[in-house]
């Protein structure tokens, strides 16, 4: 009988540990966003340059590529993993865009989808 209330208590302790230990981590809120660049400008350079521009800003830029469709006109900032868009209003207002969406998917390693628009050049200037 001591064996069995032993495991169970030992069983109750790791995954209140765990609980504690996952609700910390996941509290802590990091200083950089993870983005996930999808051109859909139709301009070859313009996913580049903007992946450039927000890591100059901090930003961990995991991937550019390009969208299914290059013929979005205005650039979009999605949300991915917070439904208060924390992440994608810091981004959006880096990139001075009001095009904010949430589209929860936490199967993606990113906290924002940035689909580059044919407006690109608003924010991103030639240097």
């Amino acid at each position: 009988m001591k064996i069995k209330l032993f495991t169970v208590a030992a069983i109750v302790f790791f995954i209140v540990l765990f609980i504690s230990i996952n609700w910390y981590v996941n509290r802590q809120d990091r200083k950089y966003v993870r983005v996930e660049i999808l051109n859909g400008s139709g301009i070859a350079s313009a996913g580049k340059k903007t992946a450039d521009y927000l890591r100059e800003r901090q930003n961990d830029v995991i991937c550019i590529s390009d969208a299914p469709c290059d013929t979005i006109e205005r650039t979009l900032v999605v949300e991915r993993t917070k439904k208060n868009r924390v992440h994608a209003k810091k981004i959006a207002s880096q990139l001075k865009s009001k095009n904010i969406f949430c589209v929860i998917d936490s199967s993606l390693y990113v906290d924002v989808t940035v689909i580059v628009g044919k407006d690109y050049n608003k924010y991103i200037k030639e240097r």
